[in-house]
């Protein structure tokens, strides 16, 4: 609830400035967003091989108790998701860039959802889109901005900018019914107060979506918004200190971090900096993104059809006792 109302009261005091003529340049913009994804975006996800090592031993496979292999198994199917990722931003890059819009914004959406009350399939889209608002919104209301930044994230020409932003703009009918029926289930499963609170932050985001920068409103969404609350349900899962938490992503973190670097170098070769900082930072992410979308995915599947938590790192002997 604190964390609603101070992000609601930043994106409303960013959109006030923006709006009285205050702007950051837009490679200003670039490294503000590159840097917030690295240093806060990328570590909310650096325990993937760490749950799904945990999850892994818990299944019924061939492959045996070993932790190392059982490890080694996950990184390498984890890596290989994000190299198809890369491999279709180049190859089929119409179809990657929709499913990663598609999928973020499911991800995003089931992140942020305010009610604990199982929903069905046209829920399941409401939620998405509601999470896609970062996506659909700021091509409802800045086309030109995103048709920019899409030419500059493309590996080849083989699409442009202007007709993904053609195809997003040509569902917001869709999706502004499929949000007006998630807003209808969100209110008959939570308090008026919490319903207000969930409804009021919608509405900033979205006037912030619209009158900031792309870059901006994106950092704050994802950075500020998203990966905070990723970084709680992480820490609930995992338990210990915030110092603990920290410990643990660390290594993840910097091998991220510094993947990540060596892609703004290679770009970096070939392109302007700003340009190359857009490219790496999106084609990154989604290979970043996929991957871990699609494990907790799975894991959560999994976890409700068992009927425990899967999720738990490194459980104690009385959790071990009372896991199924």
């Amino acid at each position: 609830m604190v964390h609603s109302a101070m992000l609601t009261l930043i994106a409303a005091a960013i959109s006030i400035v923006y709006c009285l003529g205050f702007s950051l340049t837009f490679h200003a913009l670039a490294f503000v967003t590159f840097a917030g994804v690295c240093f806060i975006g990328l570590p909310h996800g650096g325990l993937d091989y760490q749950l799904g090592t945990t999850w892994l031993s818990r299944q019924r496979h061939p492959l045996g108790n070993s932790k190392y292999l059982l490890s080694f198994f996950f990184l390498v199917a984890y890596l290989a998701v994000s190299g198809m990722v890369i491999v279709g931003w180049y190859a089929i890059p119409l179809f990657t860039v929709v499913a990663f819009f598609g999928l973020a914004g499911w991800h995003f959406g089931l992140e942020e959802e305010p009610t604990s009350a199982v929903f069905g399939g046209l829920d399941q889209c409401g939620v998405a889109a509601r999470g896609s608002m970062v996506i659909w919104c700021t091509a409802l209301f800045r086309p030109a901005e995103v048709s920019e930044i899409l030419n500059q994230v493309l590996p080849t020409d083989l699409v442009t900018g202007s007709l993904l932003v053609s195809l997003v703009r040509a569902c917001v009918p869709i999706l502004v019914l499929l949000i007006t029926w998630d807003l209808i289930r969100v209110a008959r499963h939570t308090s008026k107060r919490d319903f207000i609170t969930h409804i009021t932050r919608l509405s900033v985001f979205a006037v912030m979506f619209g009158v900031c920068p792309v870059l901006l409103s994106f950092a704050v969404y994802f950075c500020g918004w998203h990966s905070i609350r990723g970084f709680a349900h992480l820490r609930a899962q995992v338990g210990g200190s915030i110092q603990d938490l920290i410990r643990r992503l660390a290594p993840t973190s910097v091998a991220a971090i510094l993947l990540f670097a060596g892609g703004f170098l290679f770009y970096q070769s070939q392109l302007a900096s700003s340009t190359a900082a857009i490219r790496t930072l999106f084609i990154g992410l989604s290979a970043v993104a996929i991957p871990h979308l699609l494990l907790h995915v799975v894991m959560d599947r999994s976890a409700l059809k068992q009927g425990c938590d899967l999720n738990l790192i490194e459980p104690s002997p009385v959790q071990e006792a009372a896991a199924c």
